[in-house]
């Protein structure tokens, strides 16, 4: 009778034990395909997805109470704590959405393409209607706010989307992608400072202001429309290109019980025919 030894407290016979080895994840280097990466349409338009998304999120974080502290004149003082709303609302926004896409996509009422589509419409066409509303509400800066609030909360929805399909396009190269969408995702810090220098330099007031709501709107939008043509949640041939595909926790579990359950079938046959 073969061997036996016990492994997390099931018996495992020595059939097993080598097949058990034998499931496990490659430790060595892969090389992630540059051009394969940069000419692939749903990496590129999630690339720029990525960078609307915190342009936004920069905008309206660094820009944000700045407009409504000097061109509305909101009162720090006396409403302080309303400034810090808008992140709360994102932050519990966020949740909500993270909830309801898992939620239809466990029940299977829409493709996970659907979804991250879907979701786009919030993440980033909520908050650029809620930019170009805010230049128009005059110098309520209460309206502002809530503007400010809602485009936030809007794009809490980026955890169903551009923060999420890196992972649906390429799971075996996820944190190198993630890590060139952050790379132009920080950009903006750049590109928006200096825009809003040559636009106020002169005049602080709405009119100038406007301008650049509308060009974060634009950003916003661009990136949903081109999402909807050529985004997608299916994996891309470039993320088995250079090796074999990574074996999840699960995959590897079922396949150890599976090899543990047809080893021991066979040893009860052979011990039977004994």
């Amino acid at each position: 009778m073969a061997d036996a030894v016990c492994f997390s407290g099931i018996l495992v016979t020595g059939v097993s034990r080598r097949t058990v080895s034998s499931v496990s994840t490659s430790n060595a280097k892969v090389q992630l395909p540059v051009k394969a990466v940069v000419t692939s349409p749903p990496f590129l338009v999630l690339l720029w997805a990525h960078f609307a998304n915190m342009w936004g999120i920069y905008f309206i974080a660094t820009n944000g109470p700045k407009y409504t502290l000097e061109v509305l004149g909101f009162n720090m003082k006396s409403g302080g704590a309303i400034t810090g709303l808008p992140y709360i609302a994102r932050l519990g926004a966020g949740v909500l959405f993270a909830a309801a896409g898992d939620y239809v996509r466990r029940k299977n009422f829409l493709s996970l393409g659907w979804i991250r589509k879907i979701f786009m419409l919030f993440s980033h066409m909520g908050p650029a209607i809620c930019l170009v509303i805010m230049t128009y509400v005059g110098c309520d800066a209460t309206a502002a706010i809530i503007m400010l609030i809602l485009a936030l909360a809007f794009n809490g929805a980026a955890c169903q989307t551009s923060l999420q399909n890196h992972q649906d396009l390429a799971p075996n190269y996820a944190g190198s992608l993630y890590g060139i969408m952050n790379t132009f995702g920080s950009f903006p810090g750049f590109i928006i400072p200096p825009i809003i220098g040559a636009l106020t330099n002169e005049r602080n007031g709405v009119e100038e202001w406007r301008i650049m709501f509308w060009i974060s709107a634009i950003v916003f939008t661009s990136a949903t429309f081109l999402f909807w043509l050529f985004g997608s949640a299916e994996i891309q041939p470039w993320n088995d290109s250079t090796h074999t595909k990574v074996s999840t926790v699960s995959e590897e579990e079922k396949q150890i019980n599976n090899t543990m359950k047809d080893g021991t079938d066979t040893e009860i046959e052979e011990n039977e025919r004994l």
